[in-house]
Parts: C-alpha cells; sequence; structure tokens
C-alpha cells in the first residue's frame, strides 16, 4: 500500500529517492536514481527540493554525494 506524504510537502519522487537515501546512506546521484526509479532528468531536482527540506546534505567533491 503506497502512503500519502503530501501532508509532509514530499511528491513521489521525493518519497522515493529519500527512501533510497535511507537505504543506500552516503551516495551519488546516479545511484540514487537508480535505486529508487527515480528518471535520472528528475533527480537532480528531487535532491535539490530534499535539501531545501532539509532532508538531504550535499557533499562536494569530484563527484557530488548526498547524504
Amino acid at each position: 500500500m503506497e502512503q500519502d506524504f503530501s501532508l509532509l510537502g514530499l511528491n513521489k519522487y521525493d518519497m522515493k529517492a529519500y527512501e533510497s537515501l535511507v537505504r543506500l546512506g552516503k551516495s551519488t546521484a546516479t545511484k540514487i536514481s537508480k535505486d529508487s526509479g527515480v528518471p535520472y532528468g528528475k533527480i537532480y531536482e528531487t535532491l535539490s527540493s530534499l535539501e531545501r527540506k532539509g532532508l538531504v546534505i550535499t557533499i562536494a567533491g569530484d563527484v557530488k554525494k548526498f547524504v
């Protein structure tokens, strides 16, 4: 049964990406996209949305990672 997280301000892609990050720990956008099913073309927008909501931290480096 799929839950409705719209009351928390999360859309479907936000929730899928967040759940993947919880499972994966620190990870790249590519891995999060593949694990979550969020299209790669939407993953950075989704991760940015989660960061604005205080749910994700971006770690700068040669390859940007998220936690």
